[in-house]
């Protein structure tokens, strides 16, 4: 998986150093206003160019809450569960080419982005409420999936795989699929063409793939920080 993917590298690299420095330097920033001079400050490459880029200040909260964690606008950071411990995580990517953007994002997928969010964010947020936020306390997988489920056709999800054109269609049909399968949790990165999946049946997730001949990476939520944040320690040469 070279290519970019979505799954917000870049973002956790630039915040890993900034949170480095600021604990060098006795922490004259908390976490919150590292978030912040992430997200205002953000940018990535594009054909060697750095250029402004897109941060929902998610990576951020990650990085410093650790689990599972939900942000709202200006990168409010709302809640946090350390859920994902002890879980393998599989990373599925389809010989998909991404769309090709006029600059580091394209500005009228944005635009349609921005108000497929509005069109959904009542049905979104009592979703989140009452459902997803029950369930990740209650670390039940199939509820879970459900909720991502529901996310994946509306808002910002459907405008990304909107922007693939005709291959969007083949990347609901892998979604369906999956989830069909029994795989209980089948969502997809920020702008795709990667897909992440998450079964308490780690088998059927590898089954599913082989079968297709996807390409796929494994990883196994083990380590401490995953789920309780970035620890920062300074050692003396």
């Amino acid at each position: 998986m070279s290519s970019h993917c979505g799954l917000g590298s870049n973002a956790i690299i630039q915040s890993s150093i900034l949170f480095a420095i600021n604990k060098l330097f006795n922490k004259p920033f908390n976490d919150e206003e590292i978030r912040f001079l992430i997200a205002a400050n953000f940018a990535e490459s594009d054909d060697g160019v750095c250029c402004p880029g897109l941060e929902t200040g998610l990576a951020s909260a990650i990085l410093a809450y650790g689990g599972f964690n939900l942000v709202g606008d200006q990168i409010v950071h709302i809640w946090q569960h350390p859920f994902g411990c002890s879980k393998k995580v599989y990373l599925a990517k389809l010989d998909i080419p991404r769309p090709q953007y006029s600059g580091s994002e394209d500005d009228d997928m944005l635009a349609r982005s921005l108000r497929e969010d509005l069109n959904h964010r009542g049905i979104r947020s009592y979703n989140i409420i009452m459902d997803l936020i029950p369930a990740v306390s209650e670390g039940n997988l199939k509820k879970i999936g459900d909720c991502i489920w529901d996310i994946q056709f509306g808002g910002t999800h459907l405008s990304m795989i909107q922007s693939y054109g005709h291959k969007g269609a083949e990347m609901y049909d892998f979604i369906c699929n999956a989830r069909y399968s029994g795989i209980e949790i089948v969502g997809m990165s920020s702008v795709g063409p990667v897909f992440f999946l998450i079964s308490s049946d780690y088998l059927k997730i590898e089954s599913f793939l082989e079968n297709r001949k996807i390409e796929y990476f494994k990883r196994d939520i083990q380590n401490e920080s995953i789920y309780s944040g970035l620890k920062v320690e300074l050692f003396n040469k």
